[in-house]
C-alpha cells in the first residue's frame, strides 16, 4: 500500500521532525563555525580524527558542502557502523572500491523498482536509492578510516576517486532511466492538478495514458481514449527533453561544487604561509559571506538534487518538480556558482594581499 504524506499522519510528522533535526544541525554547525580555530581543524594522521559520532565535530570545506541528510544521516550512520563493527580490521578484504560498485548494483535495483506502475514500488525504489547514498558515504568513510585521513583530506586525482565518480555516475544514471521509463510508459497530463487527478486541457495539450492504479489511487479515471501516434511522440519528446535538463543541471552541478570544494580547499584548509594568512583564513571561515554561500551549495549540490527528485517521487509529484526545475534549476545552479566565483576572486586577492604585506 503506498503512503500518502496528504493522509499519513505519522508519515508528516517523521518529515517535521527531519526537517528540524537538519535546522537545530544547522544551527549547531553555525556557532560550532565561529567558534573555529586554526589549529583545532588542523588536518591529523591519529585514527581517531575522524570518528567523532557529532557530524559536526570537525569543520571542514568538504562537510560543510555536504547536503543535510548526508551530513546529518548518512554519513554519521557509516562512522557509527564502522565504529561499531571495527571494520577495518574485522573486514579487511572489502576495500572502498568493492563498496562503490556494490551501490550500483543497489542502484540497478532501485531503478527496476521506480518505473512501476505502482506507487508503493516506485516509494520502495527510493529506499533503496537511500541505501545506494548511504554506502556511498560509507565508502569514503572506510578510505579515510584506513588512510588515518579526516575529512580535511581530499583525495582528488586519486583510483579511488574516480571509481568512486564512475560509480556515482552510473548510479544517478539507473535512477534517469528509471524516470525514463516510467514517463514514458505512463505520460502525465499537461494540465494543473486537482483533488482528483489533473484539470482538463485541450485535446491536443493532453499526451496519451492509460488508467493505472496510481490514478485510481489518486481518484483520477486517466486520460480516455486514444490520441493520434504523432501527439503521444512530441509528449515522449518532452518527456526526454525534461530529463536530459535535469541530468544535465546534475552534471553541472557536480562540476562546479567540485571546483568550489577544491578552491576552498586551497585558499582556507592548505597551511598558510605567514601568522597574517592564517587569522585571514579564519576570518574567512567565521564570515557572513561564506557561511551563505556553503548555505547554498547545501542546497543545490548535486547530492540536494538527487534527494530532491527522489522525495518528489515518494510523493508522487516527479512531474511537477520536473516541471518546475526544467529552466529554474539552471539558474540556481548558475547564479550560485557565479556568487561563489566572485567570492573565490575576492578570498584569492585577500590571501594573495596578505602574503604581499607578510603579515
Amino acid at each position: 500500500m503506498a503512503l500518502n504524506i496528504r493522509e499519513s499522519r505519522w508519515l508528516q510528522l517523521t518529515a517535521a521532525l527531519i526537517l528540524i533535526y537538519f535546522f537545530v544541525m544547522d544551527v549547531s554547525l553555525y556557532n560550532r563555525l565561529q567558534s573555529f580555530t586554526f589549529s583545532s581543524n588542523k588536518a591529523t594522521e591519529s585514527p581517531n580524527g575522524e570518528y567523532h559520532l557529532s557530524p559536526i565535530s570537525q569543520i571542514a570545506m568538504k562537510t560543510l558542502l555536504l547536503d543535510p541528510p548526508n551530513h546529518y544521516i548518512h554519513v554519521p550512520l557509516a562512522v557509527m557502523f564502522i565504529e561499531a563493527t571495527n571494520f577495518s580490521n574485522v573486514f579487511p578484504s572489502i576495500t572502498p572500491n568493492m563498496i562503490s560498485v556494490s551501490h550500483v548494483f543497489v542502484a540497478a535495483c532501485g531503478m527496476t523498482l521506480v518505473w512501476s506502475d505502482r506507487l508503493a514500488v516506485r516509494q520502495a525504489g527510493v529506499l533503496l536509492f537511500e541505501v545506494r547514498s548511504y554506502l556511498d558515504a560509507l565508502d569514503g568513510a572506510v578510505a579515510r578510516s584506513r588512510a588515518r585521513h579526516n575529512m580535511i583530506h581530499l583525495d582528488i586525482g586519486s583510483a579511488g576517486f574516480f571509481v568512486d565518480g564512475i560509480c556515482d555516475t552510473f548510479g544517478s544514471i539507473a535512477l534517469y532511466v528509471g524516470i525514463l521509463v516510467y514517463l514514458t510508459s505512463n505520460l502525465p497530463s499537461l494540465g494543473s492538478r486537482t483533488k482528483g487527478g489533473y484539470s482538463a486541457v485541450p485535446l491536443l495539450l493532453l499526451p496519451f495514458s492509460h488508467p493505472s492504479k496510481d490514478s485510481q489511487e489518486r481518484g483520477g479515471d486517466g486520460a480516455p481514449g486514444v490520441l493520434p501516434h504523432a501527439v503521444n511522440l512530441i509528449h515522449k519528446k518532452r518527456v526526454v527533453f525534461m530529463i536530459i535538463c535535469s541530468a544535465l543541471q546534475m552534471t553541472l552541478g557536480s562540476l562546479f561544487w567540485n571546483r568550489t570544494l577544491d578552491a576552498y580547499h586551497s585558499l582556507l584548509e592548505i597551511e598558510p604561509l605567514t601568522e597574517g594568512q592564517r587569522a585571514l583564513q579564519i576570518e574567512i571561515f567565521k564570515s557572513q559571506s561564506l557561511w551563505i554561500i556553503i548555505w547554498c551549495w547545501r542546497l543545490c549540490n548535486p547530492h540536494a538534487l538527487l534527494e530532491m527528485i527522489l522525495i518528489s517521487i515518494f510523493i508522487d509529484r516527479l512531474w511537477e518538480f520536473l516541471r518546475w526545475s526544467q529552466f529554474y534549476g539552471f539558474l540556481v545552479i548558475l547564479s550560485v556558482t557565479a556568487v561563489t566565483q566572485i567570492h573565490i576572486n575576492h578570498v584569492t586577492n585577500l590571501m594573495a594581499l596578505a602574503a604581499l604585506n607578510g603579515y
